[in-house]
């Protein structure tokens, strides 16, 4: 017999693992234990006694449906789910939900999961189809979010995101406005406007090495160099720079980057100060990197990406 195309909520939580070598501890809400299989050491049941189920639940229920239940008789349209074996041709519509999960030669019998607690489960409800048919169902029996967290229960408030601290903010910060050295889009320039930005990155870098202390010389040296031999990124040269650079010469390589873009744009308004190691960092190692540097550095790169 093939088994239906759509399985309704109930039967979902039943197929998860209920009976059998599996647990449907975890899957039924208010159940916790700790074991695969039940037994009075590791089985716990939160709250102990079931919650009443509305009388639009227990007269209109969904095939296969699950419920907890502490009475000794199942009420109408309903079985205890004990693990009793069935017959397939009496129960076609249940047994294709089911299916031999819990038990049965699956030809002509099939069992009922026991969970080893008090679970009623719906056998006479109503045949899920779809979706849709969930949603109409639902609509009808009128079950609210919270009407299903039971007798007296207030829902909790909504838990609103965590800001991200500092750090997180920092690095975020770190990364957009780091260099990446990536596919060239040529603009057509004249070689006089060439010339002149040639030669204003090379002022800018004469300008903005004098600005570093003889220790930061040396480090900057280093990690260009480390980038052009591919030991760390463009962005771990910003990075180790960044870390070490002092207020004072962070405002001065900004003075300098302003300087050298309003030689080619006068409404230049000047570099942002919120963040201004990070900032400067980034200008000391774009106009450090040389035109040829850069080119070997976006070869190798665009080789390991091949």
């Amino acid at each position: 017999m093939k088994r239906a195309p759509f399985l309704g909520a109930g039967a979902s939580l039943l197929l998860a693992g209920c009976g059998g070598g599996r647990s449907v501890l975890q899957m039924i809400p208010g159940i916790v234990s700790s074991g695969t299989r039940p037994s009075s050491k590791a089985l716990q049941l939160v709250p102990q006694v079931a919650d009443p189920i509305p009388d639009s639940v227990l007269k209109g229920p969904l095939m296969a449906e699950a419920r907890r239940f502490d009475g000794a008789v199942a009420p109408s349209g309903w079985m205890l789910a004990q693990g009793q074996t069935l017959n397939i041709a009496d129960n076609r519509q249940l047994f294709s939900i089911l299916g031999t999960i819990a038990g049965g030669d699956g030809r002509l019998t099939f069992k009922l999961p026991n969970p080893g607690f008090g679970v009623i489960l719906s056998v006479a409800g109503a045949f899920p189809t779809s979706p849709a048919f969930l949603t109409t169902t639902q609509t009808i029996r009128k079950i609210t979010a919270l009407a299903s967290l039971g007798p007296g229960a207030q829902p909790s408030p909504p838990s609103m995101p965590k800001p991200p601290s500092q750090q997180v903010l920092a690095a975020q910060r770190l990364i957009s406005s780091s260099i990446r050295v990536g596919q060239p889009h040529p603009q057509g320039v004249s070689r006089d406007l060439a010339d002149r930005i040639t030669g204003a990155k090379q002022d800018a870098r004469s300008a903005a090495v004098a600005q570093l202390s003889p220790a930061n010389q040396a480090r900057l040296e280093n990690a260009v160099q480390r980038a052009v031999a591919g030991q760390i990124s463009v962005y771990g040269a910003v990075t180790m720079m960044t870390s070490t650079l002092s207020p004072s010469e962070a405002s001065a390589l900004l003075g300098i980057n302003d300087g050298m873009i309003r030689a080619f744009n006068s409404t230049w308004a000047g570099s942002p100060r919120s963040n201004a190691q990070v900032n400067a960092a980034q200008f000391l190692i774009s106009v450090a990197i040389t035109p040829e540097q850069a080119h070997a550095i976006y070869a190798r790169e665009s080789n390991l990406t091949q």
